[in-house]
């Protein structure tokens, strides 16, 4: 019989806790969790272990596991990383539901760490015990006042608040925490998840999303062992209605390594990871400060009716430059209506300005009533949703407290969000405004940075619901299409069956062995046509001079066909070619990509960009993890920055956009039915053809490798065509 599996639900519900390898000392990582959980109030049995003592910190102590007089239901486990795995075994004797191991010594310091690790985790799944860590800084459970940590943030663990934090790295999160209380931030959870040889990052977000203290999630990561679980638990946690924001370590190839030697675990390629984080409903943070912004301001800041972004200012410099950040960040900022600009230039003075920014001017440091005047008119205008205040050098010489009393009572009367930027100020005056709960920051460019993702949060759609499907197909038909499993590049012929297969359309062509027969299929199929090598082993036929476009008639065929024999013959002698592919010229369109890949860390993704010689060069592409449905690929397809292109800008035809989105569609299903062999799909060009004429796969290729866990990295997609 399996033993039960417990989740973090359980241990955080915890009223009985055993530290293994307790300490008389209180500063010392055996001896914190004891003082912790008394300092917390905690009410439950503490059981200190350790054969040393017969009392630790005024508790009796136990000499191990088994002398424990009742039931326990998490261990903490506080010993060198050698006695570890004998003190799981012992929690699995005890019914233990979960042990938090803060020793170090396993996967972060090389080969036989990795394998203690591993018997490790296999021991703990054997006794049925549940495993935070190892090398981590452990659990704080706020609301129930359970502090399992040695973290020196938590010596004062602050008030319980809305934020559920899960880090990789102890030290980090420890800093992470500390600073989000300084700013007024409460923690409902702060878990250090460490090595992950059980709990992991997504299992933690996932527990949050469900959790109902919980309202905002937050997560250090640098590495990202199960994508696909890490995605679903972010879409989980949206669909709940909570935002995620994720910090990612182990971007470039540098950090990458060093990430790697300290958690023991390579990082996800970053544009991969971002694209498919942002897809399931991530913020992204790009640095511990946007971290910290985003989730203050999630915390503190109602979600804006629209984008319309208000700027109130005691400086006309300063709401120009702000202006400027607005511009670049693609905030909104419209101008006032003439009717609301005459309400604000009957009592502002003639040199402030009515427009957006609106200019108060210094002048409020001789009348007080300018600000509260203007909060009141452009918070109650149906022109603004959302209010950035911008004041700077309000020191003591301005009414610093009526100026807070005015910022707060215009806040709740209007219901509108409201963010402070408070430059050069009264520190006094920030302190005040933070403590109210209002958004302060002392930087105008992170004010509205944190205003910008919070307004895409707030713009963001419910999750769509899946298309109708592709023709899928099963893995034999693949096989079949395929030619057998075997590793290596398919030819076009036969990569363009498969696409043809699950519902991509290709142009028209015929395979043939002789000049006749090229002849015969091109009067057949009408002029003009293309004529090109077929071989598996030359995938990239035009940087070989292995292509003729546009021949006109018989004699312009067999011409070609002399010519390719002969190229052939010069620069590939042995290689194994099928034939010569005869294909209808394709119409004039828009020429984008498709491609699919199975990625080690998320499984099958699909990409999409302007195709041609552009993929390689502009780099301008989107992904998603496959499959993907109709709306999610045209998410997809707006998010290029040659998105206009497909719209008909400048001039340009307009592109059928369903039949792009519904190829993308296809070719993801595709990569998923096919996931055991298809290691990559290329599609380039597919020309998409204007509205109602659809698109048209041009030149494919299928890579097969029988191997599942091996895959190619993301650049494979820009690799020269």
């Amino acid at each position: 019989m399996n033993p039960q599996r417990y989740q973090l639900d359980d241990l955080v519900q915890a009223r009985a806790v055993a530290v293994v390898g307790a300490s008389q000392d209180p500063t010392r990582i055996g001896g914190r969790p004891i003082a912790f959980l008394k300092d917390a109030g905690f009410s439950g049995a503490i059981y200190p272990v350790n054969a040393k003592y017969p009392e630790v910190q005024g508790l009796r102590a136990y000499a191990d596991l088994d002398a424990v007089p009742g039931p326990v239901d998490v261990a903490i486990i506080s010993v060198p990383a050698r006695d570890v795995i004998a003190a799981i075994a012992a929690c699995g004797r005890k019914g233990v539901k979960g042990a938090i191991v803060f020793s170090s010594g396993f996967a972060e310091v090389g080969a036989a760490g990795r394998a203690l690790q591993g018997e490790l985790a296999r021991v703990a799944e054997q006794a049925g015990v549940r495993i935070i860590g190892p090398n981590c800084q452990g659990l704080v459970a706020l609301h129930q006042h359970l502090n399992l940590s040695f973290s020196s943030a938590f010596i004062d663990p602050g008030a319980p608040g809305a934020v559920g934090l899960v880090v990789q790295s102890g030290a980090v999160g420890g800093m992470l925490g500390a600073l989000l209380r300084e700013r007024g931030v409460g923690f409902s959870y702060w878990i250090s998840a460490g090595n992950e040889a059980d709990v992991a990052v997504p299992e933690c977000i996932e527990f949050f999303a469900r959790d109902p203290e919980t309202r905002i999630v937050g997560a250090y990561v640098e590495s990202i062992r199960d994508g696909r679980r890490l995605l679903a638990a972010v879409a989980a946690a949206r669909a709940a209605g909570k935002p995620v924001v994720i910090l990612r370590a182990g971007r470039s190839a540098q950090s990458a390594r060093a990430a790697a030697s300290h958690t023991g675990a390579i990082a996800a390629e970053d544009a991969v990871a971002a694209a498919l984080l942002a897809g399931a409903g991530a913020t992204d943070a790009r640095d511990v400060e946007e971290l910290l912004d985003y989730v203050y301001t999630f915390a503190r800041t109602p979600r804006p009716a629209g984008r319309r972004v208000g700027i109130l200012s005691n400086s006309g410099g300063l709401g120009v430059i702000m202006a400027d950040t607005c511009a670049e960040l693609g905030l909104e900022l419209p101008p006032l209506s003439a009717p609301l600009q005459q309400e604000l230039a009957a009592f502002l003075p003639a040199f402030g300005a009515t427009g957006n920014p609106v200019d108060v001017t210094a002048q409020l440091l001789a009348d007080a009533t300018l600000l509260p005047r203007s909060l009141a008119v452009m918070l109650g205008s149906r022109e603004i949703d959302v209010l950035v205040v911008m004041l700077g050098m309000v020191n003591r010489l301005y009414p610093v407290e009526t100026i807070v009393d005015d910022l707060l009572r215009t806040r709740v009367e209007t219901g509108k969000p409201v963010m402070v930027s408070w430059i050069a100020g009264s520190p006094e005056g920030a302190v005040a405004i933070n403590a109210a709960g209002l958004p302060l920051f002392t930087d105008s460019t992170r004010c509205l940075k944190a205003l910008a993702a919070l307004l895409r949060l707030a713009g963001e759609t419910p999750a769509p619901t899946p298309a109708a499907a592709a023709p899928r197909l099963s893995l034999h038909e693949i096989e079949r299409l395929l030619g057998g499993s075997e590793p290596g590049p398919r030819d076009e012929f036969l990569s363009k069956a498969l696409l043809r297969a699950a519902g991509v359309r290709a142009v028209a062509e015929r395979l043939v062995t002789s000049p006749d027969e090229a002849v015969a299929a091109a009067d057949d199929l009408g002029y003009p046509v293309a004529v090109k090598v077929c071989a598996a082993a030359i995938p990239h036929k035009s940087e070989h001079g292995l292509v003729r476009l546009g021949l006109t008639d018989a004699a312009a065929v067999a011409r070609a066909c002399a010519d390719l024999g002969a190229r052939l013959r010069e620069a590939f002698p042995s290689v194994p070619v099928r034939g010569l592919l005869v294909q209808q010229m394709a119409p004039r369109g828009i020429e984008m990509v498709i491609g699919a890949k199975r990625d080690p860390t998320f499984g099958p993704i699909v990409m999409t960009g302007l195709g041609g010689v552009f993929v390689e060069y502009m780099k301008d592409v989107a992904f998603g993890s496959a499959p993907v449905t109709h709306e999610q690929a045209f998410g997809m397809i707006r998010s290029l920055r040659a998105f206009p292109l497909l719209t008909g800008a400048r001039g340009q035809a307009e592109a059928d956009q369903d039949a792009l989105a519904e190829a993308i569609v296809a070719i993801s299903r595709l990569a998923v039915d096919g996931e055991r062999h298809i290691r990559e799909i290329d599609v380039n060009p597919l020309i998409v053809l204007p509205p109602g004429e659809g698109a048209v796969a041009v030149d494919g290729l299928i890579v097969v490798d029988p191997l599942p866990a091996t895959s190619l990295s993301a650049r494979a997609f820009f690799r020269e065509r």
